[in-house]
């Protein structure tokens, strides 16, 4: 534990002066970003990123993996690897070349991911291509986009938009099967 203390103490001392000044505190090394504050913006990020504050925003291509915590997450840049992302509200915006799991109340995804993707949401919207599964969790869910793979939906109120389409087996799990219709161009039988 003594040596816990004393490494967390030496990474704060060159950081606390950064934190006074700008609100942000931001930590590099060996290719890795650590970025914090009430409003954490990425920059460019050659390693992973992990970053946490209310608002975060990755304005810059990722070229690893991105690990976001916040109030509202926004990612407005490519992200190289995978994303991890817990908040109130999730806005992906730019290509994930890895999976992606989103944790939060209100997630939206409107670029494409390569890898899986699990949601677990309140109120979630997928409209981007998914090339791997998709675990999509939420009270209310739209899916408008194709997934390659697997899907399984568990939701209170599910809506199938035109863009939708599952090339593997679509699984639901709802209280009331007969008010949810999927549309035969979703999952052919």
């Amino acid at each position: 534990m003594r040596h816990f203390l004393i490494l967390a103490a030496a990474l704060a001392l060159p950081v606390a002066p950064a934190l006074a000044d700008e609100g942000t505190s931001r930590l590099t090394i060996g290719g890795d970003s650590y970025v914090a504050g009430s409003d954490a913006v990425s920059g460019a990020v050659t390693g992973d990123l992990f970053a946490a504050g209310s608002t975060v925003t990755v304005d810059q291509p990722v070229g690893g993996t991105a690990h976001l915590a916040g109030r509202r997450l926004a990612v407005e840049a490519p992200v190289a690897g995978g994303l991890y992302a817990a908040g109130y509200s999730i806005d992906v915006n730019s290509a994930i070349t890895g999976g992606a799991s989103l944790f939060g109340s209100e997630v939206v995804v409107n670029a494409p991911v390569t890898g899986n993707i699990r949601i677990f949401g309140a109120d979630v919207t997928l409209s981007a291509p998914v090339e791997g599964a998709a675990l999509l969790t939420g009270s209310k869910l739209r899916l408008d986009a194709p997934i390659s793979g697997d899907v399984i939906i568990t939701a209170d109120d599910v809506s199938f938009g035109s863009e939708a389409t599952v090339a593997g087996t679509l699984t639901l799990y709802v209280d009331d099967a007969d008010e949810i219709t999927v549309p035969g161009r979703v999952a052919p039988a």
